[in-house]
């Protein structure tokens, strides 16, 4: 069996090429005209330094920007009416070492002066696609901004994963879920409900993992 040993430097030397875990499910906590706000949990790992957030207008995140910060949570200021963002987060440490990339949220700037793309009524859509496997959408429409949570939970009504939290602007809002849990974990297969919630509506539909 082979030790991490952290020795003088006469008893030679040793690399470190761990990978730092994988920064906490990313979450959408509010997106204005004027900005996107996510957040994520706080690396444990003691030799944590840093985090890069990765900002792109395509889910193949090419050229996408990047923004590094030691915050659990990334304001981006410079967002444009009418353009879909996507976002993911990776955990660096001290010599380097990148994690493992979180799941990708993303989310439509969409300008409260365009009636023809706000909703009149609050609404879920089903999932696409469903069943799915690792990957699905989900949409809502809030005809007016809103403090708003969309929520994922088994048959036994436990909580698995908070996938939007905080203030949200009036439009047709998606986001996606990757199959894991609060703590980043996979998930097995089965039937899940997501429900959304606002200040004083909820709305719940089932989706199918199936791996």
């Amino acid at each position: 069996m082979y030790e991490y040993v952290d020795g003088d430097p006469a008893m030679g030397y040793s690399i470190d090429n761990i990978h730092p875990g994988m920064p906490g499910p990313l979450t959408l906590l509010s997106a204005t005209e004027d900005a996107v706000e996510i957040g994520w949990e706080l690396s444990m790992d003691n030799d944590f330094q840093y985090f890069e957030v990765y900002r792109a207008t395509n889910p193949d995140f090419t050229d996408a920007d990047v923004f590094a910060t030691v915050d659990p949570m990334f304001s981006d200021l410079d967002v444009s009416i009418g353009q879909t963002y996507y976002y993911a987060v990776s955990a660096f440490d001290a010599n380097g070492n990148m994690s493992e990339t979180s799941n990708v949220v993303t989310t439509s700037i969409v300008s409260v002066d365009d009636l023809e793309l706000i909703p009149t009524t609050y609404g879920l859509s089903q999932n696409y696609p469903n069943p799915f496997n690792p990957t699905t959408s989900i949409e809502f429409a809030l005809p007016e901004a809103s403090e708003v949570s969309l929520e994922i939970y088994n048959l036994l009504g436990q909580k698995v994963r908070t996938l939007v939290s905080g203030y949200v602007p009036a439009g047709y809002i998606n986001t996606s879920w990757d199959g894991m849990d609060q703590n980043g974990k996979e998930i097995s297969s089965g039937t899940y409900i997501y429900r959304l919630q606002t200040a004083d509506q909820s709305f719940s539909k089932k989706m199918v993992l199936m791996k």
